[in-house]
């Protein structure tokens, strides 16, 4: 649903929307004083999340030039993990030197910065935010699907654990920091499958012929 309205929209402003409701969510988050405010404020959150798988990679494969859209586009494929290690490492820092609720104030600040970063980008990519022109409906093989699949299955498993593994390492005994910086390793060891996808990409037509 995503996917097939925020086209009329455009993928810059829809980049500028959620990056704005992640800096809400986070804010809301920190605020929060009952399940209830905590549970609106996550899904404030989940939306930009949601936007932002969506529209960034459109985004980036407009930008690309053709000689470069597969590192292009496995250079996106790591912000999982990436975006997990940095962030357990630095709220990790953060809330030992303060509080939780202050360690909020990371993802307030980079998601003002980057809604004010992607405004200023207007002028340079102009082609980016508008609207592709509409195409005929094409059919959906099984290969989609199973592409689909295996996303959500992995965003499921591998978010989650390392989501509750500073809470968990917290609970056996370790410190904070380091709670925070073993999960930023844990994180960190999916980027080399993005070096594996980039090289199997490479090859001319395998990925191509596989989707057809």
């Amino acid at each position: 649903a995503a996917g097939h309205h925020l086209p009329r929209l455009g993928m810059q402003r829809s980049l500028v929307v959620a990056m704005l409701c992640l800096a809400l969510g986070s804010a809301g988050a920190a605020l929060a004083h009952s399940l209830p405010m905590a549970a609106v404020a996550r899904l404030v959150e989940s939306l930009g999340y949601l936007v932002t798988v969506v529209a960034a990679p459109v985004m980036i494969a407009l930008a690309a030039p053709p000689q470069a859209q597969a590192a292009a586009m496995t250079l996106w494929g790591t912000f999982v993990p990436v975006g997990m290690a940095v962030g357990a490492a630095a709220y990790a820092c953060a809330a030992g030197l303060s509080d939780w609720r202050w360690a909020q104030g990371l993802s307030v600040l980079a998601g003002l910065a980057l809604a004010a970063a992607l405004v200023g980008m207007h002028a340079a990519v102009p082609q980016a935010g508008r609207p592709a022109a509409p195409t005929a409906k094409q059919p959906t093989g099984a290969t989609l699907w199973a592409l689909v699949a295996a996303f959500g299955a992995y965003v499921i498993s591998e978010v989650g654990q390392l989501a509750l593994m500073p809470s968990l390492l917290k609970e056996a005994g370790l410190s904070l920091a380091k709670a925070g910086s073993w999960t930023a390793l844990a994180a960190l060891a999916n980027v080399p499958a993005g070096v594996i996808g980039a090289r199997l990409m490479r090859h001319d037509g395998l990925v191509r012929r596989a989707l057809v």
